[in-house]
């Protein structure tokens, strides 16, 4: 099965312009050292918690958009649910973090829908590498503490060519502009609660580490 050429050229445009905030979140100093071998549950918990808060907001917002498209999406909080709980069973003592300034923009027609999951969905590939990293730092499982990395595992290729079949069929090529700039604005909502998780955890724990941005 292979793109369209409208597809592709909408794929093209929407790494090109996502590319900046893209490495935003590769680099920070939350995400980064995830694909460190030092990983701490600790860190690994934290971030958990960070995409756990950032769904509890958007699944409410994707389920009423989804409602009237054909489009598969998994409730990512059962993923991080169930993480959390194996990772407590494991000691890892939980900051409940929350605030309301996550997920700032509105959903409201389909381009921008496409926008933000060109985003969530595109996630599942880098997240294979997270996941394998994971489970040798930290000795978590899809089962037992790794499930939200783990994503769609031997289907995520899969997944992600069904993402572009649904892009295809439900946009035209007026609607780039918006889809674009939605796409943006959800790294940068991304990128923006993590900068609070750091903000607020980084001088607080002695197991979050000071370093990670300079990778690249």
């Amino acid at each position: 099965m292979s793109f369209t050429a409208e597809v592709t050229h909408l794929q093209t445009l929407l790494r090109a312009v996502t590319r900046a905030p893209h490495r935003r979140i590769d680099h920070h100093p939350l995400m980064a050292p995830l694909l460190d071998a030092e990983l701490s549950l600790e860190h690994y918990g934290l971030v958990l918690e960070f995409f756990a808060e950032f769904y509890r907001r958007l699944q409410p917002v994707l389920e009423i958009q989804l409602g009237r498209t054909h489009y598969s999406f998994s409730d990512r909080t059962a993923w991080l649910r169930a993480d959390l709980l194996a990772l407590e069973q494991r000691g890892y003592e939980r900051s409940h973090f929350s605030d309301e300034r996550l997920f700032p923009f509105p959903v409201t027609d389909v381009p921008t829908l496409i926008g933000l999951l060109y985003v969530i969905e595109g996630s599942t590939l880098g997240g294979q590498v997270i996941a394998r990293q994971v489970q040798q730092s930290l000795g978590v499982s899809v089962l037992h503490g790794g499930r939200f990395f783990y994503g769609y595992g031997e289907q995520t290729e899969q997944h992600w060519q069904d993402f572009w079949d649904f892009a295809n069929s439900m946009t035209q090529p007026d609607d780039e502009l918006v889809m674009a700039e939605a796409a943006v604005a959800t790294f940068d909502a991304l990128a923006d609660g993590l900068d609070l998780v750091w903000m607020n955890y980084s001088l607080c724990s002695s197991e979050l580490p000071t370093i990670g941005v300079a990778r690249g």
